[in-house]
């Protein structure tokens, strides 16, 4: 197509994409079901998912109360669980419901700039990442975590490449390292 032959633009507008809004100071979450469906079964995925249950049953009980989740994990009353695992909590900016009262009358400012974060009333949707998994010993270019959505209400392995001399990949989360 395109006199491409087998060549795909998909992965060079996926990169456009990705500049654009770090450029812009916003933060994407690609989510690739397909891509991580041989490693749901991994016993790291199951554990970051049982980890997660209570933040997670928290979370549905906030939105049971209020129709929209939370801006941050810390509104919750989750009891203290010393050495539990901690886990990325974030939404598309799609997903940010904006009608605070701090904001009546005034302009949103661009994405990530001051004050716009206290004009999130919640999320719609969120996100949850698990903390990274221990390295692969065949594979210590890759850093992989339990990804959850709200839109699937699923747990799936991301993970991001980090190949020699080329830009980090992250599929289904944010790269940490």
């Amino acid at each position: 197509m395109f006199g491409l032959g087998r060549f795909s633009l998909l992965p060079i507008v996926g990169a456009l994409v990705v500049v654009a809004g770090l450029a812009g100071g916003a933060v994407y979450y690609f989510y690739e079901p397909g891509a991580a469906a041989e490693t749901v079964t991994d016993p790291n995925v199951a554990g970051a998912a049982s980890a997660a249950r209570p933040v997670i049953d928290a979370l549905n009980k906030y939105w049971s109360e209020r129709g929209y989740y939370p801006t941050s994990l810390d509104v919750l009353s989750l009891p203290p669980r010393p050495g539990a695992p901690r886990f990325l909590y974030a939404a598309r900016r799609e997903d940010q419901i904006i009608e605070s009262g701090l904001c009546a009358g005034r302009e949103l400012s661009a994405p990530g700039k001051n004050g716009e974060r206290q004009c999130v009333t919640g999320f719609r949707h969120y996100t949850l990442q698990s903390q990274n998994f221990p390295d692969d010993p065949k594979d210590r270019q890759t850093e992989r975590w339990a990804f959850y959505t709200t839109q699937t209400r699923q747990w799936i392995a991301g993970w991001c490449a980090h190949p020699p001399g080329k830009a980090k990949e992250p599929h289904n989360g944010v790269c940490r390292r």
